[in-house]
């Protein structure tokens, strides 16, 4: 039954059983005369007027009656209906002194109704505290209510962006740009003459299901966190211009296969940037071997790689002899899923400690420890 009929019954009873205890205190009240402003009690048990069956006004309460001297009659009167509503009706009766056996009942009522406690929203729960990045757990958060944005220039220093979907590749030409719970179709590069761009990307998707020829997400002094990035030949490019350190953390790579690209999960180039890649998921299979790796860092400047699932490539880890340092720890590489071995890095400008080779479980998760794997 819809809303509307159902409580347009439900008025109804409540109406009839209104009726029937205005007549019935009515009927009380035959018994003798009453000088306008007096009252009666409230009673204390209620007045039969209805069956205790599911919908139905169990009962009505008189709450106070009060004669006024143009003879009108107040009776407010409380009705219960179940399972958790109450109606209080105000009834107008007419009444002369003495009071008659026979009276006429004239009814309006004024109906609250308490209504049942809303339920709360219902909300996509986050993952458990550990859980690494995957394709269902990372970018824009479930529910999230998009608007277009024709942009393809982001050129406003300072500027806050959410919510917003871009079809176009973006270009920051701007400083501390902040993107949130964004859709960004075609990627995002900062890497512009003259350098001095930066910006923040958190919680966004960053790709579609097509394969573009190019990185995702870079270049130069920004910040990635909790970011989805698929659907690129490489997922984030480290070029810094400058100094200022580069955080990429708690996101989700996966790259798509190009017969001519160079296939890498995050690649660093002629930079003078240091990078934290920390608590990532990035997976380039099937896409990349040979001498592709998940962290490609020929140019090696400072890279702290820290509690990453890693998979794919010619190595995991490939790193150009330099003077780092590197310091490469806690990393879980997918066991076998390298083309020569799990790392190609300068040991002696390394700190190397508790990475293991391990098996996902079809979240992406951890399922196994393999064997601890060795710096080579």
């Amino acid at each position: 039954m819809s809303e509307y009929p159902a409580r347009h019954a439900r008025s109804r009873r409540i109406s009839a059983a209104l009726l029937t205890a205005a007549a019935l205190v009515v009927g009380a009240l035959s018994a003798g005369s009453y000088a306008a402003g007096r009252t009666t009690q409230p009673s204390t048990a209620p007045l039969p007027v209805a069956s205790a069956s599911p919908g139905n006004v169990v009962g009505c309460d008189q709450i106070i009656a009060t004669l006024g001297p143009d003879g009108q009659l107040d009776l407010p009167i409380r009705c219960y209906v179940p399972p958790a509503e109450t109606v209080t009706e105000t009834t107008m009766v007419t009444v002369t002194t003495p009071v008659p056996v026979t009276t006429t009942v004239t009814q309006t009522v004024t109906q609250t109704v308490t209504p049942s406690p809303t339920p709360p929203p219902t909300t996509t729960p986050p993952p458990p505290p550990g859980a690494y990045p995957n394709a269902t757990n990372r970018g824009v958060p479930a529910g999230t209510v998009l608007a277009n944005d024709t942009r393809c220039v982001l050129a406003t220093a300072g500027e806050v962006i959410v919510g917003k979907h871009f079809s176009c590749r973006l270009s920051v030409s701007a400083t501390n740009v902040v993107i949130r719970n964004s859709q960004l179709d075609r990627g995002i590069n900062n890497w512009t003459s003259g350098g001095g761009h930066s910006f923040v990307l958190e919680d966004s998707t960053v790709g579609t299901a097509a394969c573009v020829g190019d990185f995702g997400v870079g270049a130069t002094d920004f910040v990635a966190r909790r970011v989805k990035v698929t659907g690129f030949t490489d997922g984030l490019r480290v070029s810094g211009r400058t100094s200022t350190p580069i955080l990429i953390e708690d996101s989700y790579v996966l790259t798509c296969r190009s017969a001519t690209a160079h296939t890498d999960g995050v690649q660093a180039d002629n930079t003078l940037a240091s990078a934290t890649i920390r608590h990532n998921t990035i997976d380039i299979r099937p896409s990349a071997t040979t001498w592709t790796a998940a962290i490609f860092w020929p140019a090696a400047p400072p890279l702290i790689a820290d509690d990453n699932i890693l998979a794919g490539g010619g190595y995991e880890f490939q790193i150009a002899p330099g003077p780092g340092p590197f310091t490469l720890i806690n990393n879980k590489l997918v066991n076998d899923s390298w083309q020569y071995g799990p790392s190609n890095v300068p040991c002696g400008s390394t700190t190397w400690a508790n990475n293991t080779a391990v098996t996902l479980d079809a979240a992406g998760q951890p399922a196994s420890t393999v064997r601890a794997v060795a710096c080579g």
